[in-house]
């Protein structure tokens, strides 16, 4: 497969990825099954993979049959935060490892969720937001829920450029991702992803030995990182 700058994708990092995604225990199945439309033509975050993530087409779809795609928006988001290979990730949540825990894998706390919002949001922000207003960039044990929010919020939040609690409001409303997303970019609702860019961390070098699984920090032990 060629993208769009003319390179091909890495074989091994292809294939690795496809390989994370062939198989899944139940209890990961269970747990990432929220959201998932098996069959459906469309993607509902199909322009965040396309044009905010540059995430390769075959990869995604060969996740989406055991990985939803708010799932599959947190693999790529930690992804690029943290400089841990995709493959990687994927390979973390295949075993069933909760997305905290990964986040720790990668050497991150879950204050780089963080959004700014309303106190009195509710769920599943609320908790995390009413604990960092007081202990702020400190680390929070969030559910697999809490963090699939706070991202894909977050996410939208960048790709509209409005404020997380605007895009918030309209979400609650039943507006869809991608009527959010084209209000600013003028883009149609039906966005599927295409061959694109290859979304390998620049940084993957330097955190190499992550993908022996090394080991997280625990709760208060934060350096801050936003």
């Amino acid at each position: 497969m060629r993208f769009s700058n003319g390179s091909r994708a890495p074989l091994a990092c292809l294939l690795a990825g496809l390989v994370a995604c062939a198989a899944v225990p139940q209890s990961a199945r269970a747990e990432t099954s929220v959201g998932v439309h098996i069959g459906s033509s469309g993607f509902e975050f199909g322009f965040l993979y396309n044009d905010y993530y540059h995430a390769d087409e075959e990869v995604i779809v060969g996740c989406r049959e055991w990985m939803s795609e708010p799932d599959m928006v947190v693999a790529l988001d930690l992804a690029r935060v943290s400089g841990v290979r995709l493959d990687i990730i994927l390979g973390w949540r295949r075993t069933g490892l909760t997305w905290y825990d990964i986040t720790h894998r990668c050497r991150q706390d879950t204050h780089i969720y963080y959004v700014d919002l309303p106190e009195d949001t509710g769920p599943p922000y609320g908790r995390a937001v009413g604990y960092w207003r007081k202990h702020p960039k400190q680390d929070l044990r969030l559910s697999d829920d809490e963090v699939r929010g706070f991202v894909t919020l977050k996410a939208l939040s960048d790709y509209s450029r409005r404020s997380p609690a605007a895009v918030l409001v309209e979400r609650r409303a039943g507006k869809s991702p991608a009527q959010i997303a084209g209000k600013s970019h003028g883009k149609s609702e039906d966005a599927a992803p295409r061959s694109v860019r290859s979304e390998a961390p620049r940084k993957s070098e330097a955190r190499g030995n992550a993908e022996g699984g090394g080991k997280g920090r625990g709760p208060g032990k934060s350096k801050g990182k936003k």
